[in-house]
């Protein structure tokens, strides 16, 4: 039930993973600014540095899971 003179609560976006991917790699290239990716995509510029920062430390985990994978496989 809406109030009145009461703004509707906004409702909290999700984005799919490729969408923040696509986004990240447009921050990690840095061919365009983080406002112009903030504008192009509508996403708030701390949310974009926020994946970006994420995406950087997690990224040595995806060469790091296949190495143990490989050395797994090997074993056997």
């Amino acid at each position: 039930m809406l109030l009145e003179g009461k703004e509707a609560p906004k409702m909290r976006k999700n984005f799919s993973p490729e969408f923040m991917a696509k986004v990240v790699l447009g921050a990690i290239k840095d061919d365009i600014t983080t406002a112009e990716l903030s504008s192009k995509y509508k996403v708030h510029m701390s949310q974009i540095n926020n994946w970006r920062k994420r995406a950087l430390e997690e990224l040595s985990e995806i060469f790091r899971g296949k190495r143990n994978k490989s050395i797994k496989d090997s074993a056997m």
